[in-house]
């Protein structure tokens, strides 16, 4: 995720995955993945937690991160 517009860096251990963000974005960017059906939360003001179900299938990662690299384009204007 680190080439996403925006992401400074991701962390994380098993599925329990916090990615950093620049400019105290993490709760609009949550709030859009939120609207779009997505169930994340913001931390603080630069991190988005994900915590996916351990049944997480591949198609359900991509999905994702796409959804997650375009709100980030339109967040920070890329």
């Amino acid at each position: 995720l680190s080439p996403i517009e925006g992401v400074i860096g991701c962390r994380g251990r098993g599925l329990l995955i916090g990615i950093q963000v620049r400019d105290g974005k993490a709760k609009e960017i949550a709030s859009q993945l939120a609207n779009s059906g997505y169930l994340v939360n913001a931390t603080g003001e630069d991190v988005i937690r994900i915590a996916p179900a351990f049944i997480i299938t591949e198609r359900q990662i991509i999905k994702f991160a796409g959804a997650f690299a375009e709100i980030c384009e339109e967040v920070y204007g890329g």
